[in-house]
This record gives structure tokens, C-alpha cells and sequence, in this order.
């Protein structure tokens, strides 16, 4: 950790400069480092002697000297020396006269882990700075300041950049990748110690061919179902839109009864109906509209027998199944058949078929008729849009 002389701030051991006032802190920074306590020194005293220089002695306690061992006393027997004679040495003072003084041993100095005393007026050395190693570049994160002077990536909190110092102002910010960024970038994956990347000499995008790939048989599906998907189009317009009755400008029909004309089943009512000249079951009688306008025709639907009441119903025929025949504006035909059902009420049949201008239906079986009665069609609507 280092800690900015010029402000306090706290910075990590990878920042070159002060995240708050941007001073550098090769110069202005003071790394804290966690020592362990040193042992204290011990205490020393300083015993005065006279004619003798002060020599500082630890206060280290001596072990006191065994206790002389007693030994048998014995006497003393005394020689009488003549007057005037040299008095004989005693082996004491032999002892002493041989041997020198002994000289007292250097005491040994308290070792001081500090600096050295500095003379006076000389300068003191600059303590030597320890950088830390350099480190790997941490990746940026989203909301990190880009120094624009050496592009080192800085938490939103700084104020001048950790690398070069400069200040951040006015420094972009990391914008958040959006997720077609996320899944369609690839990382890089994290080897294991000792493991040496794989180098490819070609290097090979899958987005490059998946992209153009599914793009082609998009294309391509579109451009085979096209009638397809044409068709489905126009029945869901046809559903929201295509529902408004369209009214023939002509009727006619291939044979007519006494008051039940082709006209009858175009009116609007369901109490009156059309019916071949002949009794019986009609085959091969038909009706036919011509339109004014080609129109695209959704839906047809067709009410059978002589009325929406059910005992005039039964008395008259009704047919089983019908030719719907159709006449397009450029001279085409078509024809699909549909079975009616034997009940009351109207029976809607989905068509689909664009620029119709006519249209026959013609009867090709009829349910059970009873004697003398005729088949009959009640009421026949063709629903559209231009």
C-alpha cells in the first residue's frame, strides 16, 4: 500500500500516481509495510572511572563465584632473616612480576537497526524506492475512465489516471457490450500453468459462414414456398378484410320453374328459391352470376332447399354435392367441388381465387327427392374484396 505524502490518500502497489491530487508517487508516495516487533536492546549503564575513559557496559548479570573450597590448615613456619639482609621475594610477588596485567575485554556495543549518525552538514542519502513488479493489465469494466494519453483503464472514482497521471476530465467511459456482442464474441479461454496457446495460421470465424449460411437458406426457403406463403397472406387478409358481400350484375340459369326464376336466389331471401324446370334430381342443372368488376373472391356461401323452415325444407329437394365453376378476367377456369349438408341454414365454403369475374354452380347429386318436387337453392352469396 502506498500512501500519498502531499494529500493521505490510500493507493495500491500498481499505481504510479495519487488517485486525488495526481501527485507521483515514486516521489511523493510512502509504501507501509507490516514489520515484526524488534526485541528491545538491553538497558546499558555507564559506570565512571577516574583517569579512564567512560566505557558503556551492559547491565547483563554475572554469575557470582563458586565458593572457595576449605582446605586443612596448616602452620606457618617462619625463618629468621639477619638484619640487614634483602627480604626474600614471596611467590606472590614472583607471580605478579611475571605475569602482565591483564587488560579488561571490549565490551561488546548494542547492535542498532537504524540509520546511521549523519555528520554535520553532510547530506543525507535518498532512501531508495522498491517498485513493485509489473503486473498483467486488468481488463476494462463497464464504467472504467480510458486515459486518453496512455489508455490505461481507471475506476470511475479517480480523478487522474494510475498509470501517467493525466488527468481524467474529460476521459471516455467503458460502455456496457450488448448481448449480440456478449454471445457472438468469443473469449479468450484461460490456460493452465506451463501450457502454450494453440497458434492458427488461418484464423477461422464461424460467424463468417454461419451468417451468410443461414441468410442463403432463409432465401432460399422463402423463394420455394413463395406460392406458399402467398397463399397463406392472402387468407389472413381475407379473414380480417375479405368478408363484404359482392352482388352479381346478371343471373341466369339453365332451365327455370313456374315462379321460382334464377333471380330467386339472389334476392336476399331465404323463403324463396330456385328450381330446374324439370321435377327430379337436377343433374347437370345449373345457375350462373357475371359480375361487372374482377374481384377477389374469400368465401361462398349457399343456403339449400326452398326455405330456412324445416317442414318446407323437406318437401322440396336439396342438393348433395355442387360444381363451383370460376371465370378469371384473363379467360382461366376453375373448378372445385363442394358437398352440401342436408340441414337448415346457410354452409360457407372458403374459395380464394383473385380476379373473378363469373360463376356457375352446377349440380351433380341431390339428396332423396320427394315425388314431383324439385331440387331447389334457396339463397347463394359470394363474399370478397376488390
Amino acid at each position: 500500500m502506498l500512501i500519498c505524502t502531499t494529500c493521505g490518500t490510500r493507493n495500491e502497489d500498481d499505481e504510479h500516481f495519487c488517485a486525488e491530487c495526481g501527485a507521483y508517487l515514486a516521489w511523493e508516495g510512502e509504501r507501509v509495510e507490516d514489520r515484526a516487533a524488534e526485541e528491545p536492546a538491553a538497558p546499558v549503564v555507564v559506570t565512571p572511572t577516574v583517569g579512564s575513559p567512560t566505557v558503556a557496559t551492559p547491565t547483563t548479570p554475572v554469575a557470582e563465584p563458586p565458593p572457595a573450597t576449605p582446605t586443612a590448615h596448616r602452620p606457618t613456619v617462619t625463618t629468621p632473616v639477619p638484619e640487614g639482609a634483602p627480604q626474600p621475594a614471596t611467590t606472590r610477588s614472583r607471580a605478579e612480576a611475571l605475569l602482565a596485567r591483564p587488560v579488561d575485554p571490549p565490551t561488546a556495543q548494542p547492535r542498532h537497526d537504524g540509520p546511521a549518525p549523519v555528520l554535520p552538514g553532510a547530506r543525507a542519502p535518498k532512501p531508495r524506492t522498491v517498485r513493485p513488479a509489473p503486473v498483467d493489465e486488468p481488463p476494462r469494466n463497464p464504467g472504467d475512465q480510458v486515459c486518453g494519453q496512455c489508455g490505461a483503464g481507471n475506476v470511475a472514482t479517480r480523478k487522474f489516471c494510475r498509470r501517467c497521471g493525466e488527468s481524467l476530465a474529460d476521459a471516455p467511459v467503458v460502455l456496457r457490450r450488448s448481448w449480440r456482442e456478449r454471445v457472438l464474441t468469443r473469449r479468450p479461454r484461460e490456460l493452465a500453468a506451463g501450457a502454450r496457446p494453440r497458434v492458427r495460421r488461418r484464423p477461422f470465424r464461424a460467424r463468417w459462414v454461419v451468417v451468410p449460411a443461414v441468410l442463403v437458406l432463409l432465401v432460399g426457403g422463402v423463394w420455394t414456398q413463395r406460392e406458399r406463403l402467398s397463399d397463406l397472406y392472402d387468407t389472413v387478409v381475407d379473414r380480417a378484410v375479405g368478408n363484404g358481400p359482392v352482388n352479381p350484375a346478371q343471373v341466369v340459369a339453365s332451365s327455370e320453374a313456374e315462379g321460382r326464376g334464377a333471380a330467386a336466389a339472389m334476392d336476399g331471401a331465404t323463403n324463396q328459391s330456385w328450381a330446374p324446370a324439370q321435377p327430379g334430381e337436377g343433374v347437370g342443372e345449373f345457375l350462373e352470376m357475371r359480375f361487372d368488376e374482377p374481384f377477389r373472391l374469400a368465401y361462398v356461401r349457399v343456403f339449400s332447399g326452398a326455405s330456412t323452415q324445416q317442414p318446407e325444407f323437406l318437401a322440396q329437394g336439396r342438393p348433395e354435392e355442387v360444381a363451383l365453376t370460376l371465370l378469371s378476367a384473363d379467360g382461366t377456369q376453375t373448378t372445385e367441388q363442394l358437398r352440401l349438408a342436408d340441414a337448415v341454414g346457410g354452409q360457407e365454403f372458403p374459395v380464394g381465387a383473385d380476379d373473378v369475374v363469373a360463376a356457375r354452380l352446377t349440380v351433380l347429386s341431390a339428396y332423396p327427392v320427394p315425388e314431383g318436387a324439385s331440387v331447389s337453392l334457396g339463397e347463394v352469396e359470394f363474399l370478397g374484396r376488390p
